[in-house]
């Protein structure tokens, strides 16, 4: 990232950023968390997610955040992948592949 404070250069970091910790704990999102919050060597130093309230605070909350699947009346999300290859996260049931909304 050139310049953290464009938010189309932060956020496209982050995301390579959240890519890479993921590559890296195997998709466990709370190891992936830590990583975010404290920084990869916290984890290594600690063998583990470290003990700092802050970064316990943060796992807690972001998982509390998370869709509950089970819970009566919520939405699933469902995840597709469109023609460009763009990976698309959404909450909508008529959502397309095309991105366009489609209640046919």
């Amino acid at each position: 990232v050139a310049d953290s404070f464009d938010p189309a250069e932060n956020i496209k970091g982050g995301v390579k950023y959240l890519k890479d910790l993921i590559k890296l704990f195997n998709g466990n999102t709370a190891k992936v968390l830590a990583a975010y919050n404290a920084g990869q060597e916290a984890l290594k130093k600690f063998h583990g997610i470290p003990p700092y309230a802050e970064t316990r605070e943060y796992i807690r909350r972001v998982m509390a955040s998370y869709p509950k699947p089970f819970i009566t009346g919520g939405v699933p999300i469902r995840k597709f992948v469109d023609a460009s290859g763009q990976h698309v996260f959404t909450n909508d049931p008529y959502y397309h592949l095309n991105g366009r909304k489609n209640r046919d």
